[in-house]
């Protein structure tokens, strides 16, 4: 069966995650879903905007086996696992990530809810009556890693008048269950 004839019985749900890749032009990598029959499903998605903006391709489009993928967490993937210079290690038959921790933006969403559930754990921690807020995630580096993904952060905290700097390590299984391993102060 064609890619178009499977597309034409899919039904869009929603975009799941989404970031893009400055190459010639700009690679958008999504995560979608989709209705097929009754059943919704998780598809990856490349598409290839020309510079200029001045027409679109469909690089790829695959299932997405129900695990994270590097769109959930911002770490950025490649299409050829011999990219020279990014030292890279083949996870599927079809995707590649990169070995080691890449920097995220601070803004994405994931890493948003990786610094809300450390800020949780620090305010779980405190006996002080004043709880913590968080001023800013300074930085943030994440890493697919045996089937979670693993965010570092360092995280711009106040709690009362005092300002604090700690450094994070979030982890979000596959399962979307989320464990903080440690916040200390910097």
């Amino acid at each position: 069966m064609s890619l178009q004839n499977s597309l034409e019985k899919m039904n869009f749900s929603k975009v799941v995650s989404c970031h893009k890749q400055v190459v010639s032009g700009l690679m958008y990598h999504f995560v979608i879903e989709v209705e097929e029959g009754s059943q919704l499903k998780q598809y990856e998605a490349k598409v290839w905007v020309k510079p200029g903006g001045s027409s679109r391709k469909l690089e790829e489009f695959k299932s997405v086996d129900g695990g994270l993928t590097s769109a959930d967490t911002g770490v950025k993937t490649e299409e050829i696992c011999h990219n020279a210079g990014v030292p890279l290690t083949k996870v599927s038959q079809h995707s590649c990530v990169p070995v080691g921790k890449q920097i995220v933006p601070t803004e994405a969403p994931i890493v948003q809810e990786a610094a809300e559930h450390a800020i949780k754990m620090l305010q779980q921690g405190s006996n002080s009556l004043s709880s913590y807020e968080l001023r800013e995630i300074v930085s943030a580096e994440a890493q697919l890693k045996e089937g979670s993904a693993v965010f570092d952060l360092l995280l711009k905290t106040k709690r009362g008048s005092k300002e604090e700097n700690f450094k994070s390590e979030v982890h979000r299984a596959e399962d979307g269950s989320w464990s903080v391993k440690h916040a200390t102060l910097e």
